[in-house]
Parts: C-alpha cells; sequence; structure tokens
C-alpha cells in the first residue's frame, strides 16, 4: 500500500476516535441473536426489522438505509451486518450505559473489520467465516492467532460443523481475546528506537537490554518474553516482535495520554511496515517509504500551532532522514506515523490547510 494511504488511514483512526463511540457488547449481542438465523441467506432480516434496532439502541435515524448503512437489498444479511457494523460504529451520540459493558473503539472496530473482509473477500464468501478460515485471520499476529485457535476449538465443540462466523460474532469474540495493553505513547516508541540505535551494528539486540526497556515499562518478564529476548533475529527484525508485544502489555499510558497508539493501531502501522518492505530486511530505504512523505510533513509543520516536541521530532526526519535519504525501523515508522497524526490534530479547524 502507497506510504500516504498508510498515513490517511491512521490518521482517520485518531481524529475520528475523539468523537465517536465505536461499539459495545450489547449492541453487539443485540444484532449477533436478530441475525443469527440468517447467516448465509439473503433478504431474512427486513428493513422493518433493523429499523427499530438501529434508532433504539444506536441513537441514529434510519434514513436512505442503501447509503447511509450500506443495506443494499441485493446483498447477502452477513454483508448487511458487516456494513451496518462499519458505519453505527461512527455513531456521535454519547450515551451512559445502563450496565457495565465492554467495548471496542472506533480504530479497533475499523481495524478488526478490515482484517475479517480480507479473509472473507479471499474465499469469496458474503461476510462470514468459517472456523477453519478464521485461523488465518491473524496469521501475523501471534497472540491474537493463538487466541483464536483456543476460540476456534471451543466453538467446534458447542456448534455444528457448518458452523459460521458473521462480522458480530467476530467483534464479540475479538472483544475477549484481544490483549488488555493500552499501546505505546511518543515518548515509548522512542524507547525503541533508542534501543535498536544502540544495537544496529550488532548481530541482534541484548537481552539484558530488552528487558530493560520492559521493567522501565513496568511490563513483568516471564518465560515467553525471556524467549522472545534471546531469540536470534538480527536487530531489525526482533524490534518488530518488540514493539508489537510491548504494546500489547504495557498499561502505563496515561488516561488522557492525546500522542499514543493503541494496540491495534500499533499492528496495524508494522503491517504496513511489512508491506512497504519489499526486500523483508526490517528497513525502509527512501524508495520503499516515498520522497512524497517529506511533502507532507512540511505542508503539516507550516499549519500546526505550538508543540516543540513534535516539531522537533518531525524536523528530525526532514532533515536527517529525508533529506539524507536514510533508511528507517519499524521503530522510526511507527513514530512517523504517530507524528504524523499529532501535527494534523494541531492543524487549527479554521485552517484551509
Amino acid at each position: 500500500m502507497h506510504f500516504k494511504c498508510a498515513l490517511v488511514f491512521c490518521a482517520l483512526y485518531f481524529l475520528t476516535s475523539a468523537w465517536s463511540t465505536g461499539l459495545n457488547s450489547y449492541q453487539l449481542e443485540t444484532l449477533q441473536n436478530l441475525y443469527k438465523p440468517y447467516k448465509t441467506t439473503r433478504n431474512g432480516v427486513k428493513e422493518e426489522t433493523i429499523r427499530p434496532v438501529v434508532e433504539n439502541i444506536f441513537g441514529m435515524e434510519w434514513e436512505d438505509p442503501d447509503s447511509e448503512f450500506g443495506f443494499y437489498l441485493d446483498e447477502s444479511d452477513s454483508m448487511h451486518l458487516f456494513n451496518l457494523l462499519g458505519m453505527m460504529a461512527f455513531n456521535e451520540i454519547k450515551r451512559t450505559d445502563q450496565i457495565q459493558v465492554k467495548k471496542l473503539t472506533l480504530s479497533e472496530v475499523q481495524f478488526y473489520l478490515d482484517e475479517f473482509e480480507k479473509r472473507f473477500k479471499f474465499y469469496k464468501q458474503d461476510g462470514y467465516l468459517n472456523l477453519q478460515q478464521l485461523s488465518q485471520v491473524f496469521v501475523n499476529w501471534k497472540t491474537v492467532n493463538d487466541a483464536l485457535n483456543e476460540r476456534k476449538k471451543q466453538l467446534e465443540i458447542e456448534n455444528k460443523k457448518d458452523y459460521v462466523m458473521n462480522a458480530a460474532d467476530f467483534l464479540l469474540t475479538i472483544i475477549e481475546i484481544k490483549p488488555k495493553g493500552l499501546g505505546l505513547t511518543l515518548a515509548q516508541i522512542k524507547m525503541f528506537i533508542d534501543l535498536y540505535d544502540a544495537h544496529k551494528t550488532s548481530d541482534g539486540i541484548n537481552a539484558a537490554a530488552s528487558r530493560k526497556v520492559f521493567q522501565t515499562l513496568g511490563i513483568q518478564i516471564d518465560d515467553d518474553l525471556e524467549k522472545l529476548f534471546k531469540s536470534k533475529r538480527t536487530a531489525e527484525i526482533l524490534l518488530k516482535d518488540l514493539i508489537i508485544v510491548a504494546a500489547e502489555r504495557n498499561m502505563t499510558v496515561p488516561k488522557n495520554e492525546r500522542r499514543a497508539l493503541r494496540v491495534s493501531e500499533v499492528v496495524s502501522v508494522v503491517q504496513y511496515f511489512n508491506v512497504l518492505d519489499i526486500n523483508k530486511d526490517g528497513l525502509l530505504s527512501s524508495d520503499e517509504y516515498m520522497e512524497d512523505l517529506k511533502g507532507d510533513f512540511e505542508d503539516a509543520l507550516v499549519s500546526i500551532k505550538e508543540s516543540p516536541e513534535a516539531i522537533e521530532r518531525a524536523q528530525h526526519y526532514i532533515n536527517v532522514i529525508f533529506k539524507g535519504n536514510k533508511t528507517i525501523n519499524v521503530a522510526e515508522y511507527t513514530e512517523l506515523m504517530l507524528l504524523m497524526m499529532d501535527l494534523e490534530e494541531l492543524i487549527e479547524p479554521d485552517d484551509d490547510n
């Protein structure tokens, strides 16, 4: 995917999450029950059935259902549900739930639905996956893939062989198995940049150095982490796993921290990094991250308010990375994404740029 597209993708997550409510388990369970008998059917759930749910449970007006909610009559019920969930996650209405429920933020809903969509389109299916296909959704994200495989075993015991999972089923499963970590802040991402800089001329990253970073984040070191720290991989490749696992386990993100990436966003950034990394060496050359990003940074710098930390780091990329045609590692790429979002957030609301 084009680098600029990845920036737009991440910026959309960040900028819209401030006013979107995402989806909670009560809403998802309501739709799950409604669509349970209609996973592989067409027109099983009628417009007159879904309208009161959208209006009463989600607080949204049911108008122009095809363009507003993706409720196209020629599509399957599971596709209707998939489209509905994607649109209803953008609901701007703030509510106080009567009961404590688990939630997915807007960025999480978008990320997980995107991954779900990739797989059902790959299998040429209309908005659903069978249990065997479920194992292929996160082949490159070990923590969630392992959890999905465990969930798959349980579902195989509880259901018939022809059981399939629609988007509501999938998101409810994700709520239960997703890592509890809070992601990484700008300062925490910088710790991994420094970790790499200290080892980029070595055969790998020293286990003691990795351990120190994780301990600084307040993450308990267990056997799995020790095994990861001691793995014999290049610093560039190991860094990708270290930054994802840190985001999964880090609980030290202040509640109102603006410059932070959630776990799903960190994983998404690493996935884009892997797409751009053509030779799979764990580094992006200037050809891979593209010259036009420099212009994006310069334009954003002209338009922002005062933010010395963000400006300083952005200027570093312009002066050292872009002008010097330097390679960047996954931690720098992650910081780049977060900085770009930070700059966009600081643009004056009435600025035409």
